[in-house]
C-alpha cells in the first residue's frame, strides 16, 4: 500500500520486470490506481525483492463477474522452485479471508500450475488480445 516502506522498491521492481504484465502493475502503482483493500504482496528476502502478487477487486477484463482476484503473480527466474509463489498466494488468501471473502479467483492460460495451490477451473474464454489463447478462470475456496 502506498506509504509502505517497500512501496517504492516494489513499484520500481515491477516497472523493470521482464514480463509485460509486471510492468503494467508498476504503472498502476506509479499512477496510484491501487485503491481500498487492494494490495501488492512482495516476495522479499535478505534485502531483495524476488516477486510480487497483486490482490485486486477485478481482473483485467471488467466483464468477468468474479472478485477478488489474484493478479500479476511473478517470481524472478532465479528464485522459481523455492515456493515464493505459494507463499504469496497463501498471504493473499489469508488477507482475503480476514476481509470476509469466501473465495479468490485468478485468470491464466497456464494449465496444471494453479491446481497444485488448491484452485480449480470454473470458466474459460478466448483471450481478446490473442484469440488463439484460451484463458481459464480458476477459483479457490477459502472455507
Amino acid at each position: 500500500m502506498e506509504g509502505d516502506i517497500l512501496w517504492e522498491d516494489a513499484m520500481e521492481y515491477a516497472l523493470d520486470c521482464p514480463w509485460k504484465a509486471g510492468r503494467h502493475l508498476g504503472e498502476k502503482m506509479k499512477h496510484h490506481e491501487i485503491k481500498g483493500w487492494e494490495r501488492v504482496f512482495v516476495a522479499y528476502e535478505e534485502g531483495y525483492l524476488y516477486g510480487f502478487l497483486y490482490f485486486a477487486k477485478k481482473d483485467c477484463l471488467p466483464s468477468l463477474k468474479y472478485s477478488p482476484y489474484v493478479r500479476y503473480l511473478f517470481i524472478d527466474e532465479r528464485k522459481r522452485g523455492n515456493r515464493y509463489g505459494k507463499r504469496l498466494i497463501d498471504s493473499a488468501e489469508k488477507y482475503a479471508a480476514d476481509l470476509g471473502f469466501e473465495r479468490i479467483y485468478l485468470t491464466s492460460d497456464h494449465v496444471g500450475l494453479y491446481e497444485k495451490y488448491g484452485f480449480h477451473p470454473i470458466d474459460s474464454f478466448r483471450a481478446p488480445w490473442d484469440p488463439s489463447t484460451i484463458e481459464t478462470v480458476y477459483e479457490r475456496n477459502l472455507l
